[in-house]
């Protein structure tokens, strides 16, 4: 259950954060969406404000659907977040190859994807190693 609600919040995230981007950089009149070619196109031309609103939507929403993945997952949170990063990185790496984008953006989003699965993975760790050494007796 986890991964799910992870996943749905990941990609929720990211269509509203994407969404924004369209609005402060819109597309140019006549793209059509469906055609892979225009997107191709305005992808070629899209400013680096338009790239970073792509680049921060993959992060945060990462971000976003591992911490809930290891906050709905009871038994495997770190497996669940680490499920929904693969994912993200995934599909990342699959809008890339299908639509080219510089060299730094590759360079970003395969760095900043997996350390946005990284972060609530080790929170997740920390809370349950001090959990742990809560209900242990003390060796003094």
């Amino acid at each position: 259950m986890g991964f799910i609600v992870g996943f749905l919040v990941a990609g929720t995230l990211v269509g509203i954060i994407e969404r924004m981007g369209h609005v402060a950089y819109p597309p140019p009149p006549g793209m059509d969406p469906s055609d892979p070619e225009s997107i191709k196109a305005f992808m070629s031309q899209i400013p680096l404000g338009g790239l970073m609103y792509i680049l921060v939507a993959w992060v945060a929403g990462t971000l976003a659907g591992s911490f809930a993945a290891t906050r709905i997952a009871r038994d495997s949170p770190r497996a669940s977040a680490t499920a929904v990063g693969a994912m993200m990185l995934f599909t990342s790496v699959y809008m890339m190859v299908t639509i080219p984008v510089p060299t730094w953006f590759w360079a970003a989003a395969l760095i900043g994807v997996p350390l946005a699965t990284a972060v609530p993975i080790m929170k997740a760790t920390v809370k349950s190693t001090g959990e742990d050494r809560k209900t242990l007796p003390d060796s003094e």
